[in-house]
């Protein structure tokens, strides 16, 4: 989601990104503010910190700033206050911070953690001018699952140059499934399925017997009885997704049957079929349907 904000603040560009608990805390201030030559032992010239590299509107993502040290949230929320300055380690003159936004995520609740006096109350509220909170995978409808699985599937294929598909049987298992790591989780799990898919010399296609459970909560959540109605279920949203598609090319090319064909990458004979099994055929309202 911080990608995406960072696509549509600036295309993207000059996004410094850094996860906050990854950051050993001697270097934590150095890593955001630079350092000046001398400042410490092996600082032997001086060094441009993340804030200062995303300058001329660039963009800074903290990545978990729940794990943040207190004393480097003090230094951060002085350089998120007007003037937006700061120093480098070891140094004493003012850096202005020019950079065009600053993203922080966190998988924690920093509400509850401002309670425990673990993070700044300050901060948080100066962090929080737009606040967005992500539903987890459960949370999300199961067609948000589909488009991710095609996402991931399109991954694997572009790095190993081959088209990899999935089964309804398999991806109905997945739609059945909890993952606590939730997206992450939903990524591994095809990955692994993928690897599981290249013991079977030449296929291309993983099936359910590909997908195998990272622990034994995850294998109960796999019971035959389940799947049955998640692949009807599954259908029922790649048809309504399907009509949804065709209904919106037809409209574009004015319900040119020849026109949509062509860029649904069907034959006319098929999407003829697709728009009478749809009832999209008394719909037909337009000059020159007939081509």
């Amino acid at each position: 989601m911080a990608r995406a904000i960072a696509n549509l603040i600036n295309d993207g560009r000059n996004v410094q990104a850094i996860s906050c608990a990854t950051i050993a805390p001697t270097l934590a201030e150095s890593d955001l503010f630079g350092h000046e030559q001398g400042a410490f032992t092996d600082a032997k010239k001086q060094r441009i910190g993340l804030f200062e590299a995303a300058n001329d509107n660039g963009i800074v993502h903290l990545d978990e700033i729940g794990h943040l040290a207190l004393d480097i949230q003090a230094k951060l929320l002085r350089l998120l206050d007007d003037p937006y300055t700061f120093r480098r380690v070891g140094g004493g003159a003012e850096v202005r911070f020019t950079g065009r936004a600053v993203i922080a995520t966190t998988s924690d609740d920093l509400e509850v953690k401002a309670q425990r006096n673990d993070f700044n109350r300050a901060l948080l509220n100066r962090l929080s001018s737009i606040h967005l909170t992500l539903p987890t995978l459960e949370e999300r409808p199961k067609e948000h699952w589909l488009a991710l699985i095609d996402h991931f599937l399109c991954k694997l294929s572009a790095e190993y140059e081959n088209t990899i598909t999935m089964t309804d049987d398999a991806i109905a298992t997945l739609l059945t499934m909890t993952f606590p790591s939730n997206i992450r989780g939903l990524r591994d799990m095809i990955t692994k399925a993928y690897l599981c898919m290249q013991m079977d010399e030449g296929s291309t296609c993983i099936h359910r017997r590909h997908i195998r459970p990272a622990s034994r909560a995850q294998e109960q959540d796999m019971p035959n009885c389940q799947v049955d109605g998640t692949i009807s279920a599954l259908k029922k949203i790649r048809q309504r997704d399907e009509k949804a598609i065709i209904y919106a090319v037809l409209e574009s090319e004015k319900w040119r049957r020849k026109h949509t064909a062509i860029r649904l990458g069907i034959s006319r004979t098929t999407l003829y079929k697709k728009m009478r099994q749809y009832k999209l055929l008394d719909a037909e309202t337009v000059d020159g349907v007939r081509d």
